[in-house]
């Protein structure tokens, strides 16, 4: 009878064992298809995210007076697979004088935005819809005194803010903040134009 009874408990503790095994095998395909299914929809969604600023119409770098108005254009575009509706594009653009200050960078941001975050706006009801694939763009007029400011010397342009936009049943956001550069040829002999610079704060998306 010892036998049978240690038998008995045995074969109970083996069948306990393997059926906790199962369990975290199950887990763990539940886990990994959880995440399949994840980036799928990730996948699958609208997507809006940022380019680098175009080269204005006008000869656009650092130099010394007379300057003239300028036009910078910031374009953006829908990476995903399904359509961004309703978009809302709160950006503007400010003067830094420092590119890698982030303290400065979310105060001028914060100014563009009247210090609330992208996820406390809506999308517009009257926004566009941006297709898989398309881009838009988004011009700003400079006038000859702002011109002054970023060509002269000293001073950085931030283009900066948010795309909220709509999905088929949800809202999203991208945070935007690129920098414009525009180069001293006395600094770098032989190149022209403007480099555009990644933020080191304000780049994220839900």
């Amino acid at each position: 009878m010892a036998v049978w009874t240690s038998r008995v408990g045995w074969f109970t503790g083996a069948l306990v064992l393997v059926g906790i095994i199962t369990a975290v095998i199950f887990s763990c395909q539940l886990s990994v298809m959880q995440g399949q299914l994840d980036e799928m929809g990730l996948d699958a969604r609208a997507w809006l995210a940022p380019k680098d600023i175009d080269r204005p119409p006008s000869f656009f770098m650092h130099r010394d007076p007379p300057y003239s108005a300028a036009t910078i254009a910031f374009n953006f575009i829908n990476t995903g697979k399904e359509p961004a509706t309703l978009v809302n594009r709160l950006i503007g653009y400010k003067f830094i004088d420092n590119a890698w200050d982030r303290a400065q960078i979310g105060s001028k941001i914060g100014e563009i935005l009247g210090n609330r975050s992208c996820k406390d706006f809506s999308a517009n009801p009257a926004g566009d819809t941006v297709f898989p694939g398309d881009q838009q763009r988004l011009v700003f007029g400079l006038t000859a005194d702002e011109a002054k400011i970023v060509l002269g010397g000293g001073h950085y342009l931030l283009v900066g803010g948010c795309l909220v936009y709509q999905t088929i049943s949800e809202i999203h956001w991208t945070e935007i903040c690129r920098i414009l550069d525009p180069i001293d040829p006395n600094v770098s002999p032989g190149e022209s134009g403007f480099r555009t610079i990644i933020c080191p704060t304000h780049n994220h998306a839900n």
